[in-house]
This record gives structure tokens, C-alpha cells and sequence, in this order.
């Protein structure tokens, strides 16, 4: 997500298979966030094998929600009473 108020580029949800992956996703959000001028990347809640992966990556931070939630996903019936 671009977060233009905030100057970051919000990584809201990712799920990968390695340790390459990762790196890939961090190298292209890096780049991403250096087209448009942004002063930062954040990965919302990422795993323990993501987050290991994060620190040795200049410019990437782990950011905790603020007020936010990075997805939702209702399956079946039962949102009666529920107040959004």
C-alpha cells in the first residue's frame, strides 16, 4: 500500500516459501518505495522467518497496526450483530 501521508510503503500481507522469496519481495518493495520517493518500507506482522529476514535489509522495518487491520476474510454465515 502506498501510504503518501506517511512518506512508507505498507506491506500489508505476504506469505512466502524461502528465504529467496522473501529477499526477492523485499528488493522489489525496496525499489518500489524508491520510485516514488518514499523514506521507508513496513511489513505488517510478518512471521519469525520473515522478520529474521527483514533485519539485515537497509530501509525495511516491522511496524505494528495502528488502528488498522491488513485484511479480513468472513467465511459462511453468522455476521449478524456484528458492528463495523
Amino acid at each position: 500500500m502506498h501510504d503518501f501521508k506517511e512518506n512508507t510503503l505498507a506491506i500489508l500481507r505476504f506469505c512466502a516459501e524461502g528465504k529467496d522469496d522473501v529477499m526477492a519481495l523485499l528488493k522489489g518493495a525496496v525499489e518500489e518505495a524508491g520510485r516514488w520517493g518514499f523514506g521507508k518500507v513496513v511489513m505488517w506482522d510478518p512471521s519469525e522467518a520473515v522478520e529474521r529476514a527483514v533485519k539485515g535489509v537497509e530501509g525495511v522495518s516491522v511496524g505494528e497496526r495502528e488502528g488498522s487491520l491488513s485484511s479480513l476474510r468472513v467465511l459462511g454465515e453468522g455476521m449478524e450483530g456484528v458492528e463495523w
